[in-house]
């Protein structure tokens, strides 16, 4: 068994040393294990907006008021620091998906729409150019019966 160490041995760590320390790493062990609850949160994050300076004192007392298992709390501490040691230290990439507005939608589908018409329009130029050509280059082929043809059998699919 090991012998109980006081607050004045050089191996005890700060916690133990000072109270102070004991909250904040608590308060820390707690956010950095996603167990501090909504409510909570949105409540720390106004108290920490509304003050010109960190209210460190109020923050930690918030978070600490909340009941939490403690075997939980270290499980999911130690999950937490497996994944940052796993990232190298860095700090986890956010999602930036934003919502789109309905004038993001908007514009998407009409430029959607506008790159549709071009295109079309591009393919029926093309399509009339070679058309000339082919008048042109075959003087007897009459375009405007194969035109007629394609129309008539269109038509004949739509009945």
């Amino acid at each position: 068994m090991h012998a109980e160490r006081t607050p004045d041995d050089p191996l005890s760590s700060l916690a133990e040393r000072d109270p102070t320390i004991a909250r904040v790493a608590e308060t820390s062990l707690r956010m950095m294990a996603g167990a501090v609850s909504p409510s909570t949160l949105r409540a720390a994050r106004a108290l920490a907006e509304g003050s010109p300076s960190y209210p460190w004192e109020d923050v930690v007392g918030l978070v600490l008021r909340d009941a939490t298992d403690p075997s939980a709390l270290v499980q999911r501490g130690l999950e937490a620091q497996r994944d940052w040691l796993a990232r190298g230290g860095a700090e986890p990439i956010a999602p930036t998906r934003r919502r789109r507005t309905l004038k993001t939608r908007a514009k998407g589908a009409l430029a959607a729409l506008l790159v549709r018409g071009v295109f079309y329009l591009v393919i029926a130029v093309l399509f009339a150019v070679l058309l000339v050509l082919l008048r042109y280059r075959f003087p007897w082929l009459d375009i405007y019966a194969i035109g007629e043809q394609v129309r008539e059998a269109v038509l004949s699919v739509l009945r």
